[in-house]
């Protein structure tokens, strides 16, 4: 670095020389450059020093993500478990049953519920379907107005029990 006589700011400059020989190859005059660099040796250090904020913002984000996936996977468990216990508890109860989500959406359907909605079906074909879907099928299966109002407290999506007997004996409680 020199100091510019002017202000006497130190500043960067790149130096390069070389020797000038005679014949016998001594040394007889340097003939070289003096560069002023300044500029490009503080865009240089902006530059490393915003790569070093950059690699702090990235490893702050990516801690936080990690975190966050963390919290995910231990939702997902525990969505997982009472899904699992509420399956189990569906398939447990002695009258047809289904568990929708708020948007519809059939998240398990138990035994007897199948059979009488979907005859021939598995839960893996109507999983993730909507049951409104599901219930305008079996409604063609099921014309007899008897069925009416069960269609139309199960398109309302609330809770209840209600029986139902069939003309062979089987009585279905929903």
């Amino acid at each position: 670095r020199f100091r510019r006589a002017s202000d006497g700011a130190w500043r960067w400059h790149l130096g390069r020389g070389l020797p000038v020989r005679d014949f016998d190859g001594n040394i007889i005059k340097w003939f070289g450059t003096c560069t002023d660099i300044h500029a490009q040796k503080e865009a240089e250090e902006d530059v490393r020093r915003q790569n070093e904020q950059l690699e702090t913002i990235v490893g702050v984000r990516t801690a936080h993500l990690q975190q966050e996936i963390v919290e995910r996977r231990k939702t997902e468990r525990k969505y997982i478990e009472h899904l699992q216990l509420l399956q189990g508890i569906l398939n447990m109860l002695p009258l047809a049953a289904v568990a929708v989500n708020s948007q519809g959406k059939i998240l398990h359907a138990n035994d007897a519920f199948l059979a009488l909605f979907a005859p021939n079906t598995s839960l893996s074909s109507i999983a993730d379907s909507h049951s409104s879907d599901l219930l305008h099928e079996a409604q063609k299966h099921h014309p007899s107005p008897g069925w009416s109002p069960l269609f139309q407290k199960l398109r309302g999506q609330e809770m209840f029990v209600q029986e139902i007997t069939f003309s062979d004996g089987r009585v279905f409680l929903f």
